[in-house]
């Protein structure tokens, strides 16, 4: 059976999907109570208040003596056309509704997550895939790379809730898409990836800031065959993003009074949130080593095939033209580890694995991809890392993803405990149609050379 690189990216697309709708939505979180509440309130009250809702929860911002979302608005915005619709159609169907049922509250959590958080994330996994092999991987080395992001690490189980972590990393993915192809830069190019580009400011006020990161990093070594075309280039970026910014500053002008005001300037507690740049300061060096190796917030317990990252970035970047990309994926990982180890609240409160760095795992994707081994025995090695992966996945999917921040080793005191209990494997079973299907897909995706080997 033969089937197009597309065809393969679609396939992933939908296998990826698939899979978070079984476990969409985590929505027991606080963050998850401002957000939706902030997009509830804009569709059933044309407010940006979370009044109603200020009380189940302490993300919120105090002003005027009105509680509103000290997060980023950009993921409630989004949520705000899919929930109107869904209200609509309940309305015109004569169902009745109360949003501040629990159970109606849940129905709308999931109809927001998997428009806005799930669907670009089985996109970029597909987009992971075609980068690859744009880039020069193998198709074996494409689908293992996605396949270990998409389903086999953190990225997985934080698109299934509203938080903005998993949409970042998806549009990370999105500009990245855009800027490889660059005999194609021009105006139009430029003014998509400046979309992108404010879309993230939007989201997350961090993620913007990586987004100009990579984005300074491609500029400078991505440079065009004449200035002329550069300029056009960078003015479609700069303009877009100027534009994808204005609903940040006109939700801030009608929530806050000012277009610079930002919810974070009058959050309710958190006192670590005024040191520093909103409570991120110099970066420490034993947190940068619990991001990647501890066992209460470190990344690799939950997806060790990530050890192979350093290499698939040598890998990827001693290829011709792909020094630059190889450049922005370390330089945007770096900057999340470094950020997120200078911030005062670094372990993200209740989380499985370290939440802010959850961005940079679909770019990883790509590294992954050149790291897939040639020897027979170093593939098995990089499968059994990657069977971990999925398993972790699975298993924080099946119980509780926002592990207790009290608990100091989470993955014994909660997920290993929970490992043999029968609604635990009932749970994760649903992934096995997911994994078969992936595991065939590797089969066919195999070149006459990787048979041979």
């Amino acid at each position: 059976m033969k089937l197009s690189d597309r065809q393969i990216a679609i396939i992933v697309a939908v296998l990826t999907f698939v899979s978070l709708v079984f476990y969409t939505p985590q929505f027991s979180n606080s963050q998850v109570v401002t957000r939706m509440g902030l997009a509830l309130a804009i569709v059933e009250l044309g407010s940006l208040s979370i009044d109603r809702v200020a009380e189940q929860t302490v993300d919120k911002a105090l002003v005027d003596g009105h509680y509103y979302a000290d997060k980023a608005p950009g993921l409630s915005l989004l949520a705000v056309p899919p929930v109107f619709v869904v209200k609509t159609l309940r309305d015109l169907a004569g169902i009745k509704q109360d949003s501040s049922e629990a159970s109606v509250f849940i129905m709308y959590a999931q109809i927001g997550t998997l428009t806005v958080v799930g669907l670009p994330a089985a996109i970029a996994a597909a987009l992971v895939f075609l980068m690859a092999l744009r880039l020069g991987a193998s198709r074996q080395g494409a689908l293992f790379g996605s396949l270990a992001i998409a389903i086999g690490s953190p990225f997985f189980f934080w698109s299934t809730t509203f938080f903005s972590h998993s949409l970042v990393g998806s549009l990370l993915v999105f500009m990245l898409a855009l800027a490889i192809e660059r005999e194609r830069w021009d105006w139009w190019h430029g003014v998509f990836i400046g979309l992108l580009a404010g879309t993230m400011v939007v989201v997350d006020f961090v993620g913007g800031l990586v987004a100009a990161i990579a984005g300074i990093v491609l500029v400078i070594a991505m440079w065009r065959p004449t200035i002329a075309a550069h300029l056009r280039f960078a003015a479609g970026v700069v303009a877009a993003a100027v534009l994808g910014v204005l609903p940040l500053l006109i939700y801030n002008k009608l929530a806050f009074g000012s277009p610079f005001q930002l919810g974070y300037m009058s959050v309710v507690g958190f006192e670590g949130m005024k040191t520093g740049f909103f409570g991120i300061g110099m970066p420490n060096p034993a947190i940068v080593w619990e991001l990647l190796f501890g066992v209460y917030r470190g990344l690799l317990p939950y997806v060790p095939v990530l050890l192979l990252v350093p290499y698939g970035l040598w890998a990827m970047g001693r290829r011709p033209g792909n020094l630059p990309i190889a450049v922005a994926v370390f330089a945007v990982s770096l900057a999340l580890i470094l950020i997120n180890a200078g911030y005062y609240y670094w372990h993200g409160g209740w989380s499985a694995g370290p939440r802010h760095i959850v961005p940079m795992l679909p770019l990883l994707g790509l590294a992954l991809a050149f790291a897939w081994p040639g020897s027979l025995w170093q593939r098995a090695l990089a499968l059994l890392l990657l069977a971990w992966g999925l398993m972790m996945a699975a298993l924080v999917s099946s119980t509780w993803m926002f592990a207790d921040e009290d608990k100091l080793f989470p993955l014994k005191s909660i997920y290993f405990a929970q490992a043999m209990d029968p609604k635990t494997w009932f749970n994760m079973s649903l992934m096995l149609p997911g994994w078969i299907a992936f595991a065939l897909l590797y089969r066919i995706t195999r070149t006459k050379t990787e048979r041979g080997a």
